[in-house]
């Protein structure tokens, strides 16, 4: 029976300080564990989301963009070619769903099929 200072009342069912540490220890061990596996990942999927949703934005940008000349309502000031109305939420959720496209079919064909970027030339015809 250990001996506990005064003032000090313990459950019954109370863990003992070595047993919670253990546990704590288990805990932590599983979180990093958990955390190498998912890290690497997460964070290079999200990386090329990030560069397939940069890419994609520049090519949603000029879609449906209707100029100040065509619109007859030049600002002075400023150039014809301007966007007479720019829609920052059309563009944004536009390059967003097409973005997202574009990486589950990356993500499909790369982490689910096993393709990668040596296996190109074996989609190549051969011309000798």
């Amino acid at each position: 029976m250990p001996h506990w200072p005064l003032g000090v009342i313990r459950q019954a069912n109370a863990p003992t300080p070595e047993a919670t540490h253990f546990r704590t220890e288990i805990r932590y061990t599983f979180f990093v564990e958990v955390l190498q596996r998912f890290s690497m990942s997460f964070f290079s999927t999200f990386a090329i989301y990030f560069i397939i949703w940069w890419i994609t934005l520049f090519v949603v940008l000029p879609l449906g963009v209707r100029t100040q000349a065509e619109e007859n309502d030049v600002v002075p000031g400023t150039v014809e070619s301007a966007p007479a109305r720019f829609r920052a939420l059309r563009v944004v959720l536009l390059t967003t769903v097409i973005a997202a496209v574009i990486h589950l079919g990356w993500y499909v064909l790369s982490v689910k099929l096993g393709y990668d970027i040596d296996a190109i030339p074996r989609f190549a015809p051969k011309f000798y």
